[in-house]
């Protein structure tokens, strides 16, 4: 637990009553709680200092003791300081995301014991129970919870408000479930849908479709966690045909409902059935022709799980104004991943972005090329150097890692500018970007479904994109194949924002609302605010809101007019495009703007999204041939990244596969990985020379320079004359400069083996030092 000691500014004493120390918790995502009876979620620990420096913490029982009342309890937290009892004043309150109490109990008088380990849970008569169950406190996704102390002999010097956040953490996915030939269905037919994760590939849950149900107007689908991880889940389906649909045409209960259900799994992996009400049927059977073109069902289907992690946000006061706390915590910002991120192939990806991976990823879960990144920003080290042997260990290492994302960041950027193998292109109303569907793929799940669903913009090899700006997709394409963030002004922030959405790039859309926060004026404030509520993004919503809020309006007139105005020109942002006169002209990456969680975030996502079209295939155009193995692969990744590589696919204009020769699987399988994320994996000794093979026949001066570095650290004299074979076969000066160096310093045991005379033969018939050197 964290502990948080806050103190407050004075504040006015009101009227018969002491001064307090008052501890508000915000409990966010709170509709997900999944705890039974007996079982607790935990606050923060305070610590008063004017009750001797003790500790103090709230046990929040969702689902009660005795009843599923909630129940709410003030616990002494285990300390060394104070007395063994403390006696105080103390009241508990439970309050709406406002100021208003939604219910309390009296205040009491207790002594609190500063050790209770020994207890499962307090008995009911250490509080009350609130009469009502959890649904009850829960407003805008969140409960709040209010606690007050005083002084049982005097008073405090001054009244003090601490507030503590944690959040339970929800990954959300949205997923399209398409099902065909929906009102014939035969009721022994299996109609399955599988959500995946998109950080691990695990699958999450199952969804079956129960046919015979449909026949007496029920829809109902069973639904199974594949995880056991898994404590409780929301579904939301929302009909797809409505996305795009004049409302009008459709009744009004039909066209803004969705259908909804939670389930909390107190059995790990037991199923549940979900059912919607009879009216949803009715509703689609009656509009055929809107919902069931040639007779498939397109569900969106919003997926929300709970893993039974609670997060911990920061601790602060806010000028003790416990209205503006309030106000500023409103909001229940949709869920951070990164994660897990927008990484993936599969169709589900995080609409949201909270994720302890992406905001406290540990190192191991990342990729390292983002992990020696966000310690270079720690230094500002940002520029790599030439010299690849001439390092300690540690330095070494750095600049391969820095040698590696530029030359990544190098060669997909030569593929997009030099059009090497293009597969598609996006048309505005202005301009048109050839780009790969791959690469679209990979980093999009709306580009990769509509791929994959042959969407009739296929037809050409060519999207059409009206609604959006030739600059924002242009700045759309830097983040894809360049990983840069090219944002210099509110503006560019706010239409990349919308492309961002649009394309469901998760990463850069949270990067996108940070500019929007920065660049935020009165001059755009309500634009902002009307664009955060247009995407469901409470944070950004919430903080522009609060932005205007605190800008001190002289007059409601004036800001109804200016709101209306907003309005007005926010309808017709999506025209505007059309009489676009954008130009390409030169972007600038502002990487160094983004705070450092959210630029490790961005690379990691970026390298996890092609990990994963190495491993999916998706796309495929070539396939590589090795010891009787098949690697589907890209003809322009492979072109991008090796001029052999390139040459060999110009000349021999295959279609079908190319052989690999004099490689085995683990080399061809690290090499494809070096490829597609610029990293390698763990070597050792067979591995890295076959591998240092392979990099110099493919002509990978990076991964040559890896391994080089591996050969210094582990060279032996058991393994020199090896090396020397490969420094004759290569004719690699960096590498002959490593044996001899070894050979020299290491002269004094060399001499003691049998081998030694035959060894300096041919390290001088090999020229790798001079004669003089060797006596």
């Amino acid at each position: 637990m964290v502990v948080g000691r806050i103190v407050g500014e004075p504040q006015k004493r009101m009227a018969n009553r002491e001064k307090c120390f008052t501890f508000l918790w915000v409990l966010k995502n709170a509709d997900f709680c999944w705890q039974q009876q007996k079982e607790r979620i935990e606050s923060n620990s305070f610590v008063v200092d004017e009750i001797e420096g003790t500790k103090w913490k709230l046990w929040l029982y969702p689902r009660g003791i005795l009843t599923e009342n909630v129940a709410l309890f003030l616990i002494r937290d285990e300390d060394t300081t104070g007395a063994d009892y403390v006696k105080i004043e103390y009241d508990l309150a439970f309050l709406d995301s406002g100021k208003e109490v939604l219910k309390s109990v009296d205040k009491d008088k207790k002594s609190f014991h500063k050790d209770h380990r020994f207890m499962d849970f307090p008995t009911v008569s250490q509080s009350d129970e609130f009469g009502d169950k959890i649904p009850k406190f829960v407003t805008n996704n969140m409960i709040t919870v209010r606690c007050r102390i005083w002084k049982c002999v005097g008073e405090f010097s001054d009244s003090v408000t601490c507030v503590s956040c944690n959040r339970i953490f929800v990954e959300r996915s949205v997923t399209a479930w398409r099902i065909e030939n929906f009102s014939t269905l035969d009721a022994g037919k299996n109609c399955i849908h599988e959500i995946k994760s998109v950080r691990t590939r695990e699958h999450l849950m199952s969804l079956e479709l129960l046919p015979d149900k449909l026949n007496s107007g029920e829809f109902q689908c069973d639904i199974t966690p594949r995880k056991r991880d898994i404590k409780s889940c929301k579904l939301t389906f929302f009909p797809s045909a409505l996305m795009n649909l004049d409302r009008s045409v459709v009744p009004y209960d039909i066209a803004y409902s969705c259908v909804q259900g939670f389930f909390v799994f107190d059995v790990p992996g037991k199923p549940h059935t979900f059912k919607t009400q009879p009216f949803f049927m009715k509703r689609l059977m009656e509009y055929k022709q809107v919902f069931l073109s040639n007779d498939v069902l397109s569900l969106e289907c919003t997926s929300e799980f709970c893993y039974g992690v609670v997060q911990e946000e920061s601790i602060f006061t806010c000028e003790i104004n416990v209205e503006k706390i309030l106000e500023q915590n409103a909001s229940v910002s949709e869920d951070n991943p990164c994660s897990s991120s927008s990484s993936g192939l599969n169709a589900e990806r995080p609409v949201v972005g909270e994720n302890p991976v992406a905001t406290h990823a540990p190192d191991s879960t990342m990729h390292p090329i983002a992990i020696q990144l966000r310690k270079n920003r720690a230094h500002k080290v940002y520029c790599p150097s030439s010299d690849v042997t001439d390092s300690d260990e540690d330095e070494m290492n750095d600049k391969l890692v820095r040698h590696h994302f530029s030359d990544f960041i190098k060669d997909f950027t030569s593929m997009m500018d030099d059009e090497i193998h293009s597969d598609v292109k996006l048309r505005t109303r202005s301009k048109i970007y050839p780009a790969h569907k791959c690469v679209l793929s990979a980093r999009s799940p709306v580009f990769r479904a509509m791929f994959l669903n042959n969407a009739r913009e296929n037809a050409n090899d060519c999207i059409d994109i009206k609604d959006l700006r030739s600059n924002a997709v242009k700045s759309m394409l830097l983040y894809m194949y360049r990983a840069e963030i090219p944002i210099s002004d509110g503006l560019g922030a706010y239409r990349l924002y919308i492309a961002a959405a649009k394309y469901e790039l998760l990463v850069l859309k949270d990067i996108c609302a940070s500019f929007l926060k920065k660049y935020m004026s009165m001059k755009n404030a309500f634009e902002i605010c009307l664009l955060a509520d247009q995407h469901r993004d409470d944070d950004l919503k919430d903080f522009a809101q609060d932005f205007i809020a605190r800008s001190g309006l002289e007059t409601k007139y004036w800001c109804r007019a200016r709101f209306r105005r907003a309005v007005k020109e926010h309808r017709l942002s999506s025209s505007a495009a059309k009489n676009e006169a954008d130009s390409d002209s030169e972007y600038e990456s502002d990487n160094d703007s983004v705070d450092d969680e959210q630029f490790c975030t961005h690379i990691n996502t970026y390298f996890e999204d092609f990990k994963a079209l190495m491993k999916c295939g998706v796309h495929s155009d070539i396939k590589l041939r090795a010891s009787g193995k098949i690697y589907p692969a890209h003809k322009c990744i492979l072109s991008a990244r090796s001029p052999v590589f390139k040459a060999r696919l110009e000349r021999e204009n295959t279609n079908d596969c190319v052989d690999i020769k004099g490689l085995n699987d683990d080399t061809v399988c690290r090499m494809l990985r070096y490829i597609y994320t610029g990293e390698v994996g763990e070597l050792r000794w067979d591995g890295a020379t076959r591998l240092y093979a392979a990099a110099q026949e493919y002509e990978f001066p990076i991964l040559i320079s890896e391994c080089l570095f591996y050969f210094k650290r582990h060279m032996r004299q058991s393994n020199t004359r090896e090396v020397m074979q490969l420094v004759q076969r290569y004719r690699d000066a960096r590498l002959k400069e490593i044996v001899a160096g070894f050979i020299l310093k290491n002269m004094e045991d060399f001499q003691k083996t049998g081998e030694f005379k035959q060894l300096v033969l041919e390290a001088q018939k090999s020229g790798f030092f001079d004669s003089d050197d060797s006596d």
